[in-house]
Formats: structure tokens, sequence, C-alpha cells
């Protein structure tokens, strides 16, 4: 028999009081879930969080990628290959942030949120790069470039949005 007080605890009458506690702690996830979600729908940020999710599960796919990428062509150097691509992604990654730099401004969001958005469409240009020019190692380098470069900016400033504007 469960018996809930209030909406974050709840006990049991067992013999062993075990299974209270389980139960408790699965209730407090869930009103933690619960008031998570309406925090979320009731911020201006909450896109940012998804922006930064999306771009962060996309970000490991791309790792991925790079290790079959760097594989199609004749199959010679393709650890050379590999390295030239994570190379280069870690330049875009340096880049996109000092490129964008001087255009935004943590006292003016509006151009961190902008810079987001401009970034996103970066990483898409670099994405579809790779899907119409796969047939060129070096054109398939340079879009790795492009797309983390607006990867990167929009990792660092959704950062740097969430920071200032939510909570802890």
């Amino acid at each position: 028999e469960y018996n809930v007080s209030d909406t974050t605890t709840a006990t049991t009458t067992t013999a062993t009081g075990k299974e209270g506690r389980q139960q408790s702690t699965l209730l407090e996830s869930i009103h933690g879930m619960i008031d998570g979600a309406k925090y979320l729908w009731s911020s201006f940020f909450a896109l940012i969080i998804f922006l930064k999710g999306s771009c962060a599960l996309s970000y490991g796919a791309c790792d991925v990628l790079n290790v079959v990428l760097s594989e199609q062509g004749d199959g010679r150097d393709k650890d050379k290959k590999l390295g030239i691509l994570f190379s280069l992604v870690g330049t875009g990654c340096l880049l996109g942030p000092l490129l964008t730099e001087p255009f935004v401004s943590v006292e003016r969001p509006s151009t961190v949120q902008l810079s987001c958005v401009l970034s996103f469409a970066v990483s898409v240009i670099g994405y579809l790069g790779w899907s119409f020019n796969g047939s060129s190692f070096w054109v398939i380098s340079i879009f790795a470039l492009v797309r983390a470069a607006g990867s990167s900016v929009i990792w660092i400033n959704s950062t740097i949005l969430l920071q200032k504007f939510s909570s802890p």
C-alpha cells in the first residue's frame, strides 16, 4: 500500500522498507522531470538547450562519419586521411569562435543568439557539402572544417546563453 503525502515523498508499509525508498526515489525523479519541463516551458531560452543538445548529438555522429569518409576511395593512406579530417575539424573548432567573437557581445544577448542561428546555417552548409561532394577527399575535408566551425560556435555561444540566463 502506497501513501503519498505530497508530490515529493512516498512511503510504503512493507516489512523491509526497501520498496518504499525505491518508490520514493521514483516519485522524486518524476517530480523533478515535471518541474524541469515546466521550467523549460516557461523560460525563453528553452530552445537554446535543445539547440545545444541537438548539436552535441550530431557532432558525435560526425566523428563516426570521419572514419568512414577516410576509408573512401582507393583505401591507401586511410590513417593519414583520418588524421587530416580530425585536424581540420579541430581547426574549424578554433576558427569559428575566433571569427565570430568580434561580432558577439554577452551584453547584447541577441547577437549571441543570432550567432547561434547563423552558425547552425554554417553547419548545414558543411553537411550539405559532404552530401553533394562525396567524391573528393579534399572537398570533404574543407566541408568538415566548415561544419566544425559552425558547430563549435553553437556549442560555445549556447553555453554562454545558458550560463547567463538560467538560474542554478
